[in-house]
């Protein structure tokens, strides 16, 4: 799975369709928001995988999630835990950009925030359970050893130190912004 095979999923008719039941959302609203917000929260990944006092930490969480499965979206959805995936939006974006991003898009598409806000913390999980895999899956298909640079570097396409993020997701940023 690539990030733009990760992105299909994320904004595909299931993992919509899931989203618009757990926070009693339209399927057409959250659909829209998804689009708005998730560059954004994979800009705010690669900021943390590829600054030095958030790398180890990111790669931790990526292990982390990683291991959860999410090839039943009803089940994971299920499960979400919201708060933990709050906290996720939070180091995504920042604190105070977390809740500017929810006030902005509940203006710009009638949405209330808190569904808003409830729409990041649960997919903010599932973007990093899809990313974690995807890790994980780039460093044994390179004999690297499973560490946090390997995680990193595999994950954003910076060979093994994880310091050159022009591949993987910069390459899918650059193509959402053209």
């Amino acid at each position: 799975m690539d990030f733009n095979s990760i992105f299909s999923a994320i904004t595909g008719s299931d993992s919509v369709s899931q989203l618009s039941s757990l926070t009693g959302t339209s399927e057409k609203d959250v659909s829209g928001i998804l689009s708005q917000v998730l560059p954004q929260l994979l800009n705010g990944a690669q900021g943390q995988a590829t600054n030095q006092e958030t790398a180890a930490s990111f790669a931790n969480a990526l292990t982390s999630h990683g291991q959860a499965d999410f090839s039943d979206l009803s089940s994971f959805f299920g499960g979400v835990d919201l708060e933990d995936g709050g906290k996720i939006v939070e180091h995504l974006l920042g604190k105070e950009n977390a809740v500017a991003t929810a006030e902005t898009l509940s203006q710009e598409s009638g949405v209330a925030s808190s569904n808003i806000s409830s729409i990041l913390s649960a997919t903010a999980p599932l973007l990093m359970s899809m990313m974690g895999q995807q890790a994980s899956n780039d460093a044994k298909d390179s004999d690297a050893d499973l560490d946090f640079t390997s995680l990193v570097g595999s994950l954003f396409g910076g060979g093994s130190n994880g310091k050159d993020a022009t591949g993987g997701l910069g390459n899918l940023l650059s193509g959402l912004f053209k």
